[in-house]
Parts: structure tokens; sequence; C-alpha cells
């Protein structure tokens, strides 16, 4: 099965917590994107078990740091252990870090191929249809 398809939900939630913060701010770009995106994979790349985000959030543009805290909110949501009566399954740090890879190369494909704003307008396009079909 497909990255895609395996997290569709864990990539849905980044994806929109991405979106949301774009979509206040519409003067971030595909770049502003990349640089939180970047920065979310060397958190969950640290060796460390809970890592402390907020050394990488100050190293980000202000512009950037609602953006970085949603999707690391987004992240830790599907890290959380199944809680009493939660059949959802949590995922690991590794899944987490792979969608965050799939996120930062599919920013690279539709910026390169659309220009600066080519993800932002791909996700805006998508993520209400996957939200309808998930509904």
């Amino acid at each position: 099965m497909k990255l895609e398809e395996e997290y569709l939900f864990v990539l849905m939630d980044m994806e929109l917590a991405i979106l949301q913060t774009c979509r206040v701010n519409i003067e971030l770009c595909d770049h502003d994107v990349l640089r939180v995106v970047e920065s979310a994979i060397s958190v969950y790349r640290s060796r460390e078990e809970e890592p402390d985000s907020s050394a990488y959030v100050q190293k980000l543009p202000i512009q950037n740091r609602q953006m970085f805290i949603d999707l690391i909110a987004a992240c830790e949501k599907h890290l959380v252990s199944t809680e009493e009566g939660n059949t959802l399954k949590s995922s690991s740090r590794e899944e987490i870090l792979a969608c965050l890879k799939r996120i930062q190369k599919s920013i690279k494909l539709w910026s390169k191929n659309y220009g600066r704003n080519g993800y932002l307008g791909f996700i805006s396009r998508h993520i209400p249809e996957v939200l309808a079909i998930t509904n």
C-alpha cells in the first residue's frame, strides 16, 4: 500500500494545519511551507523521545511560527497512544517522519512545476475533496 493511502488521515491533518495558516496569512508561499516542514523533520529526526520543538520555532521567521506550531500539533495528535475506548491507531515517530518527508517531496515537485504557490494551490484544491469523501 502506498504511503499516501496508508497514512491518508495523518497527511490530511498535516496539510490541513498548513493550509489553515496560509489562509490566514496569504503572503506565505511554498518556500515558507518548505522551511516549516524541514524544521518539523528536524524535530522528529531528533533522537530524543520528546524533542523540544521550541528551539526550532525560534529559528523560523515570525510569519512561519504559527504554521510550525500547528503542524507539530497535527503530528503529535497522531503520536498519542490510544486512549481508553479510542480505537484509532497511533503512528510511530518513523511514520510521522515519513509523512513529513512525503510532504517535503510534494512541495518541491509542485513548486518546481507550478511556481511559488504550486503546492499551496494543489492542497487548497484537494483538501476539501478529501474532507468531503471522508465525512
